[in-house]
């Protein structure tokens, strides 16, 4: 999911599943100020779980991301009450970063999916945090990834593996220190941003993740809510956002994102949190560090605005 941090404190509440496809010989969009018009447009929308199943078919979601730590039994059982309350065809599970458990659980997965086939795959949340956790227990990520890929793809060479990652992350080390093959087995990269000022700039940056991971199709991470608490706005600059940056920054970046999805410059767009329709209620607001106490209602009333810009949005670009 995507993360919400620099180690995410909403990993525990995240969800992935299948792809709606739209092509027309012809679509005509105004975007990023200038009309484009391309010969097939291809949409793939993702949401964590969440939403309420009228705003999933406004969205025209039909695959749900979620956040899974249990063994696989319990967890196949979430894909299945997922995918009947959101009304989607697809679901992909994040599941234990735990270094003792995941490999085995990979194996597992691969060997349900075969007759569960709304689980599209599995992955890690928050990636880096992870790896360098294994890193601090005494395991090689690189080394410990790939038995999870292969064990992954054992019984079911369809079942995809994914991972998010986020822009400011993409010089480290140990992620740039992984095998070659390794990150070429990687299906899919759920990429998001950070820092709202960094968003104009997503395009760059995914020309960067797709030569760290050269196979996967990258998905296009929006945060449709307000950050404006959780972190600054520029990673440089420290200072938060004014609330006019954060919606203008948002509706920038989302327009950039939608039109890289038109062109084919990424697979798909991914909305976290999966809070369309229920954003009073969402429990994210209860942590100080996403919204202080006394903004939760302006919070939620901006996340609202922001939720209404993006049907907008997505609706222009499908004229």
């Amino acid at each position: 999911m995507p993360s919400n941090r620099s180690v995410s404190p909403d990993a525990a509440l995240r969800i992935h599943a299948s792809r709606w496809r739209m092509t027309w010989r012809t679509c005509a969009f105004a975007l990023i100020g200038v009309a484009s018009v391309c010969d097939a447009g291809s949409w793939d929308v993702i949401s964590w779980a969440g939403n309420t199943p009228d705003w999933n078919q406004k969205l025209g979601v039909s695959e749900l991301r979620q956040g899974c730590s249990s063994a696989p039994p319990g967890c196949m059982q979430a894909v299945d009450k997922s995918a009947v309350a959101g009304g989607v065809a697809q679901i992909t599970l994040a599941i234990t970063p735990d270094p003792d458990k995941i490999a085995a659980y990979a194996l597992e997965y691969s060997a349900a999916s075969l007759n569960e086939h709304r689980l599209r795959g599995i992955g890690l949340d928050d990636a880096l945090s992870v790896f360098l956790q294994w890193q601090k227990q005494g395991h090689d990520p690189g080394t410990l990834l790939a038995e999870v890929i292969t064990n992954t793809k054992a019984k079911n060479s369809g079942l995809e593996f994914g991972i998010t990652l986020y822009e400011d992350q993409l010089a480290n080390s140990v992620l740039r220190g992984l095998p070659a093959n390794v990150r070429a087995a990687v299906d899919r990269v759920h990429f998001y941003i950070h820092y709202r000022k960094d968003g104009p700039r997503f395009g760059d940056y995914v020309q960067q993740v797709k030569q760290l991971f050269p196979k996967a199709a990258v998905v296009a991470g929006v945060y449709p809510y307000d950050r404006v608490d959780y972190l600054p706005c520029s990673i440089t600059a420290k200072a938060p956002c004014t609330l006019a940056e954060e919606k203008q920054l948002y509706q920038e970046t989302l327009r950039l994102q939608v039109s890289m999805m038109v062109r084919g410059d990424v697979a798909a767009i991914e909305f976290y949190p999966g809070n369309f329709g229920t954003e009073d209620g969402w429990t994210g607001w209860q942590r100080s560090n996403i919204c202080q106490t006394p903004r939760v209602q302006s919070c939620a009333n901006t996340t609202k605005e922001m939720h209404a810009t993006t049907q907008q949005v997505l609706d222009s670009s499908r004229k």
